[in-house]
């Protein structure tokens, strides 16, 4: 979803908050269903609304962090939203595997890279490749463990 959203940012620029306002919720609603139905045992809907809990807590502090402290203009929210996912990732690794923190990291400097160095839309075709593809390997190493 996120290497569509960054597609679909560099296509249509002034309609990003929009976008990813639609990718975001579509992927927490998938998330959270997938937890919800996939789940099993009494604790297994508990986790879905804790999973939930978890999202609203993360975006709270992303938007203060963003809004209220930084005041980040567009292309520093670009970058902020996936490094701070990533610290989400490195400590899940703590848990399932140093697999994720390695991920974590790698994505974290390829993306502060890019925000150095790639100028103007070309910041969104590498974010699309190096968050995208960072996600897209996590899920794959999900279904191994």
């Amino acid at each position: 979803m996120a290497f569509l959203g960054y597609i679909a940012n560099y296509t249509g620029p002034w309609r990003g908050y929009g976008i990813w306002l639609v990718i975001d919720l579509v992927g927490i609603a998938g998330s959270v269903g997938i937890a919800s139905f996939s789940g099993v045992g009494p604790g297994a809907r508990a986790f879905a609304i804790r999973l939930a809990m978890a999202f609203l807590l993360f975006i709270a502090f992303g938007i203060f962090c963003s809004v209220v402290l930084g005041h980040f203009g567009p292309r520093q929210t670009l970058v902020f939203w996936p490094v701070f996912s990533m610290l989400f990732y490195a400590l899940a690794g703590l848990w399932f595997g140093y697999a994720f923190i390695v991920i974590a990291l790698c994505t974290s400097a390829l993306i502060v890279t890019g925000y150095f160095y790639a100028a103007g839309p070309a910041l969104l075709l590498w974010m699309a490749v190096v968050h995208g593809g960072a996600l897209l390997l996590g899920g794959l190493w999900m279904r191994r463990i």
